[in-house]
């Protein structure tokens, strides 16, 4: 995944849009998503377990975002073959 950006920027794109949403950034869905369970959950009580979805949550955002890192902001390690059309 390493400078993927440089290869595809579109698809890039794309897979920083979903991490992102499961990492639960506001506008997305991933964040309705979480903030409705956990708003559930502590309704009906359970503190404790909210607390470790926070936690976990926030852990898989570092794991997420080290991805997005490597992602847009190094270079890639190899090179894309290009076909000469007009030669074949």
């Amino acid at each position: 995944m390493k400078g993927y950006f440089y290869l595809n920027p579109l698809l890039s794109l794309s897979l920083a849009i979903t991490i992102f949403s499961f990492a639960g950034i506001p506008p997305l869905v991933g964040f309705f998503a979480k903030q409705m369970v956990l708003s559930a959950a502590l309704d009906n009580g359970y503190i404790f377990l909210s607390l470790i979805a926070i936690l976990t949550s926030v852990v898989g955002a570092v794991y997420y975002l080290n991805i997005i890192k490597e992602i847009f902001f190094y270079s890639p390690g190899h090179k894309l073959k290009t076909v000469d059309v007009e030669n074949t």
